[in-house]
């Protein structure tokens, strides 16, 4: 499983159940990711997938997996057993083992993490993770949620250094685009 994640210079990733900042190359660069394989699940927390805007969701051309102890078949999502390859709607499982049963019978998917918090760390717990796509936004912001620094397995397979104007204040800031492997 990869994960994607953007923070600032303290890990922070959110602010009120939203993301502080809003970068447009930072979004190209996660579409990119999450879509070159025509088979991608983006796995998420149910407030990440709340937290995306209704005009973005489900997240197009990706399988959107959203995990919750909630039924989430309350609210329209559809287990994810009964994906029958309708991209358009979104899926749920209520543990990773679920995931890990499609994943076995669908072996052609990539997987992303995109978060929140607890599906991040969770994931590194288990180990799940084999690769990180991180953005490192070389600025503070003041966020409300973070995540743990990254541990020190990680081996750098590259980094590109951009400039991109955020959205919310109309500032330059530095983004790093760093792709790790896990050790």
């Amino acid at each position: 499983m990869k994960l994607i994640v953007a923070t600032d210079l303290n890990f922070g990733i959110g602010k009120d159940n939203d993301l502080p900042w809003s970068f447009a190359k930072d979004m190209q660069h996660f579409k990119s990711l999450t879509t070159q394989n025509p088979n991608t699940i983006v796995l998420m927390g149910r407030k990440t997938y709340e937290s995306i805007p209704d005009k973005f969701k489900p997240l197009p051309d990706r399988l959107n997996v959203i995990i919750s102890t909630q039924n989430l078949e309350l609210k329209n999502f559809i287990p994810l057993k009964e994906f029958n390859g309708d991209f358009t709607k979104p899926y749920f499982i209520n543990n990773l083992t679920q995931l890990q049963d499609f994943v076995s019978a669908n072996l052609n998917f990539d997987i992303f993490c995109i978060g929140g918090k607890s599906l991040y760390e969770f994931c590194f717990q288990q180990n799940y993770i084999t690769e990180v796509f991180h953005t490192l936004i070389d600025s503070e912001f003041e966020c409300d949620t973070y995540i743990q620094p990254f541990s020190d397995n990680l081996n750098l397979l590259s980094q590109k250094k951009i400039w991109d104007t955020n959205r919310n204040d109309n500032n330059d800031y530095q983004l790093i685009f760093k792709h790790f492997k896990l050790n």
